[in-house]
């Protein structure tokens, strides 16, 4: 995993890691790392960090299945309200070029009956204020604005 840059005190990290679960797990203590030395709040978890992790896992299990070469770019701004995460990898684009999983399908179908990572998308779009997913480039762009807690 490489990231960039070393100033603690920045507001903005670029990590890229393998896309594996050790991969994803070190991108997410290394943006807690990050947060902590620039004092920031949001260094002790909360929405951005399920928010991340589950995106991260569907790309490991989805965009990547069957492969073991991925890797993953994460561009991360953050300030006090909010923190803007890019997520891009050359995996598969997702079916029919769109997140599955809206609040709105989710407040209108039984839980039980979602298909395996259904939950996790329904999730992600509860937690975030903004989510746009593109195929450029013969690579998966997804954008996430996520709040962040004030307290």
């Amino acid at each position: 995993m490489t990231s960039d840059p070393t100033d603690p005190g920045s507001t903005s990290l670029t990590l890229v890691a393998e896309a594996t679960l050790s991969g994803n797990r070190a991108v997410l203590l290394d943006l807690r790392r990050h947060l902590a030395k620039a004092g920031h709040p949001a260094a002790r978890g909360g929405a951005w960090e399920l928010v991340i992790a589950e995106a991260l896992n569907n790309i490991v299990e989805h965009a990547y299945a069957g492969r073991d070469d991925g890797m993953i770019r994460v561009d991360l701004r953050w300030s006090d309200t909010q923190m803007q995460a890019d997520l891009v990898d050359d995996g598969t684009p997702m079916p029919g070029g769109t997140p599955p999983g809206d609040t709105d399908t989710l407040d209108r179908i039984r839980t039980e009956t979602l298909p395996e990572g259904g939950f996790g998308w329904g999730l992600i779009h509860t937690l975030v204020s903004h989510l746009d997913y593109r195929r450029e480039g013969g690579c998966n762009h997804l954008s996430l604005t996520i709040p962040l807690d004030p307290a």
